[in-house]
């Protein structure tokens, strides 16, 4: 009887660890540390929650939500993980600056550099969130990343994305083909309503 409570207290304390470690991995913000995908959203959220819903059981593959700043999208990207993190899987949060300076550390140009070695550095897990696409003005560098960053994704079957954004993907400021590449691979949700943050 010890010893099968000894090996019930170990395993508890595996899988507490290995919690930790994904949670640690994920990098999300720690405003968002809590956030949870409501089980009655608002009716501006609605078709959001049911998109992410639908790709954490494998229904939908990538999404792309846009709306005006505050309107929950980073907080509901986060929920994602935090629910994809509390089912043993593993999920990370970006945000596309922080991809754009990791990309500058790991490599002088990304030139020479084949679209799915930069994919593997960049995304290395299954289910990631890449927020605010397109919220700081476009560099050479920043505008090659994203393009190849998308066209590596939308290659690849293998990982369920959401990119949250300002904008709609024709307004990012990227070539056609790339925004093209965006409605092509993910379903395309505009999030409406009040600013949240400012509690209207």
């Amino acid at each position: 009887m010890e010893e099968s409570t000894a090996v019930d207290q170990y395993e508890i304390e595996k899988k507490a660890q290995e919690l930790k470690t994904r949670r640690l991995y994920s990098q999300i913000p720690e405003r968002y540390k809590e956030a949870v995908l409501p089980i009655n959203p608002s009716p501006y959220q609605t078709w959001s929650v049911i998109a992410i819903r639908k790709l954490l059981d494998g229904w939908e593959r990538n999404l792309y939500l846009w709306g005006s700043p505050g309107v929950g999208k980073t907080y509901l990207s986060c929920g994602l993980v935090n629910t994809a993190i509390s089912t043993n899987r593993t999920a990370a949060f970006r945000e596309f600056t922080a991809l754009v300076e990791r990309a500058k550390e790991a490599m002088f140009s990304i030139a020479q550099v084949p679209d799915c070695k930069i994919i593997a550095h960049l995304l290395p897990c299954p289910i990631i969130v890449i927020d605010d696409l397109g919220a700081n003005r476009w560099t050479e560098y920043s505008k090659d990343l994203a393009s190849r960053l998308i066209r590596a994704i939308y290659n690849e079957s293998k990982y369920g994305v959401v990119f949250t954004s300002n904008k709609q993907p024709d307004a990012l400021g990227l070539e056609l083909s790339v925004s093209d590449r965006l409605y092509g691979m993910c379903k395309v949700i505009h999030i409406e309503g009040p600013s949240i943050r400012r509690g209207e």
